[in-house]
């Protein structure tokens, strides 16, 4: 049997604190030069922004047949996203989301996230050479409190990386809500490579990814914010080979109707 000597355990203990310390520090020291960055490119991204909103609305202007008026219609609603975050940046050098809210309908959501990403669909399939399928079903009824550009961004994270998980074999993406007691479901399912056990404990850690250079690894972690601001929380289950489930759990709105007595 192999003898420590408590000095040796000591050193142990030192170094692996001292290691610990170490990697929070380049996470803060990245976090910090992220926020750094911001305050050079919110400008520009501002200018961007503000000439893409305005030749939409010039676009939206003319005679057009009503699917070509309903892409405008998606892409100015996401530019006024985005416009919003960049505000976010430009007012507090950092992501603070808005915890009052509103009443929102989860299906509405959904269907909107969902046309969002048909064309990306739609590109996917030409790319893997395999079908890529976007499946929505919708059950139960009942309003939750949230901001809908903060959800709608926050589901959209996590609807691209269900398809990301396509990106080798193909396969479907299924968004679902549902309800149970109290709370309103929603279910990001995918049939791609899943996520392998020993990395779901990290899949929310900042900067995390498993994209390389395609990913920042803050999707999940905003997503996350996002939910949980709003007294939600977002769950996974994964089986690899098999494919991943995400769950947005968010509690009913008292002013819904809905919630049991």
């Amino acid at each position: 049997m192999e003898t420590v000597e408590p000095g040796e355990s000591l050193w142990n203990q030192q170094q692996a604190i001292s290691d610990t310390l170490y990697w929070e520090l380049l996470q803060a020291n990245r976090v910090y030069n992220l926020g750094y960055i911001s305050y050079g490119v919110v400008h520009d991204l501002n200018n961007l922004l503000t000439i893409i909103l305005a030749r939409i609305d010039m676009a939206m202007g003319v005679d057009l047949d009503w699917k070509e008026f309903r892409h405008l219609e998606l892409a100015r609603t996401a530019t006024l996203g985005a416009a919003e975050v960049v505000n976010r940046l430009r007012q507090s050098g950092d992501i603070r989301f808005d915890e009052t809210g509103g009443l929102l309908d989860l299906d509405s959501l959904v269907l909107e996230v969902a046309e969002f990403f048909e064309p990306h669909r739609q590109e996917m399939t030409e790319v893997v050479g395999r079908p890529v399928e976007l499946k929505v079903s919708l059950g139960g009824q009942g309003l939750v409190k949230g901001k809908a550009t903060e959800l709608r961004t926050a589901l959209a994270n996590i609807v691209m990386n269900a398809f990301d998980a396509l990106t080798s074999q193909g396969g479907t993406v299924t968004i679902s809500t549902e309800i149970g007691g109290t709370v309103r479901r929603i279910v990001v399912s995918d049939t791609g490579i899943g996520i392998p056990q020993e990395l779901l404990y990290k899949i929310f850690d900042p900067f995390f990814t498993t994209k390389g250079n395609r990913g920042t690894g803050l999707g999940l972690t905003l997503a996350r914010e996002v939910v949980e601001r709003f007294g939600g929380k977002i769950e996974v289950n994964s089986v690899p080979g098999q494919g991943s489930a995400f769950t947005i759990s968010l509690p009913l709105a008292q002013e819904s109707g809905c919630i049991p007595k």
